[in-house]
């Protein structure tokens, strides 16, 4: 009980309680939130205090390649402490938009493609522009964070040299992906090439989507492009 109403007291709050909501999309640092939510870095860190409070927000340290402080980034704990917070059902808005790419007979690129760049745009935040660290053991911890941030359970199956492999288990997409594979996985594969983008050079990843043929898990491989250094 005592939990709940901390979670409860947590969330009254308008601006934390979206703070919290935009936590969905992924793991941000408090400069992040300053911009996005026009709100000085020190009020986004009491905001984040509150959060932290409650369980219901966790972060960890973003080791850069340089010897500058590292950056925090936050992102929701899972599971939920305290309150579960029933989530809109978005299968039919998603059923109805992944008809339409079919009727406007969208290409598997042009799909890939904006996958691609989106996953970009989200390593930007992610890194803030710094160079990180390029172990396999890093970027495994960091894809399996984000996926982990999503909602998959992800399991690192290795992490040595060059090469990474992840396994996806528990799909946020999964019954969207049985309506329409051909969309989403590309889609899903391109978002993870994009997030890439600080780690590997071209193709240097793939995704074998066993979910979308009746398995209960995707593996991600991941081969890192060498050191320049």
């Amino acid at each position: 009980m005592e939990g709940v109403l901390k979670t409860s007291k947590a969330l009254a709050d308008e601006t934390r309680f979206a703070i919290f909501q935009y936590l969905d999309q992924g793991a941000f640092s408090v400069q992040d939130l300053a911009r996005r939510f026009r709100l000085h870095p020190s009020a986004i860190r009491q905001h984040l205090a509150k959060l932290a409070e409650a369980r219901l927000v966790a972060s960890e340290a973003m080791r850069s390649a340089g010897s500058g402080r590292p950056k925090r980034l936050y992102r929701k704990a899972r599971p939920v402490a305290g309150l579960e917070l029933l989530p809109r059902d978005y299968r039919l808005l998603s059923e109805m938009l992944l008809g339409l790419l079919t009727v406007k007979k969208v290409s598997t690129d042009e799909i890939k493609a904006f996958g691609r760049q989106w996953g970009e745009g989200l390593a930007k935040r992610l890194s803030g522009g710094q160079p990180i660290e390029r172990s396999a053991e890093t970027v495994a911890r960091f894809l399996a964070d984000q996926f982990e941030a999503w909602g998959f359970e992800p399991r690192i199956q290795g992490a040595a040299g060059r090469q990474v492999k992840i396994q996806l288990h528990n799909c946020i997409f999964k019954e969207v992906v049985e309506f329409k594979p051909e969309i989403v996985c590309p889609l899903l594969h391109g978002v993870l090439e994009g997030l890439l983008t600080p780690f590997v050079g071209p193709h240097g990843s793939s995704l074998e989507d066993g979910i979308a043929h009746g398995k209960d898990s995707c593996l991600v491989h991941v081969q890192l492009k060498p050191s320049s250094g």
